[in-house]
């Protein structure tokens, strides 16, 4: 069946948001990522630091300082995980993003909107998608993707 799809929801972990005062900090933040695709763009000088994994916030804090500064998002997001053939057809039909393997490849990520909802979302795969949406949105969100 090419549009069967799994979704999920994924251990709340953590989600935090870096940002720069002024250089690029990806090396510095790389080491935070405990996973592929964990370090994510989300704007200029701006990126998210995901995982399965609750971690020390304030080590990673101390990390970044005094280059940078870290919010933790991890309680206001909710995570998902679509995954199967018909995945990226199931994200098509509410979102402009050209979600075609070469347009959007495995650890491409971006804000966006799956209808009337704000999203942020990563290729982790080639028929899987993360999909982090704030948590007064999870319900609808959920909705829209399983109707």
């Amino acid at each position: 069946m090419p549009d069967a799809f799994q979704l999920k929801a994924l251990p709340v972990g953590h989600v935090w948001l870096a940002v720069s005062f002024g250089d690029a900090l990806e090396d510095r933040l790389a080491v935070l990522a405990s996973r592929p695709f964990a370090l994510r763009a989300a704007g200029p000088l701006t990126w998210l630091i995901v995982g399965d994994d609750p971690r020390s916030f304030a080590e990673a804090e101390r990390a970044l300082a005094p280059e940078g500064a870290l919010i933790d998002l991890s309680r206001g997001r909710v995570r998902y995980e679509i995954e199967g053939p018909g995945a990226r057809a199931k994200l098509a039909t509410g979102t402009a993003v050209d979600l075609t393997p070469s347009a959007f490849p495995e650890g491409a990520a971006c804000e966006t909107m799956f209808n009337h909802i704000s999203v942020h979302l990563t290729r982790t795969g080639a028929d899987r998608f993360e999909i982090l949406v704030g948590r007064s949105f999870a319900e609808s969100l959920w909705r829209e993707l399983t109707e």
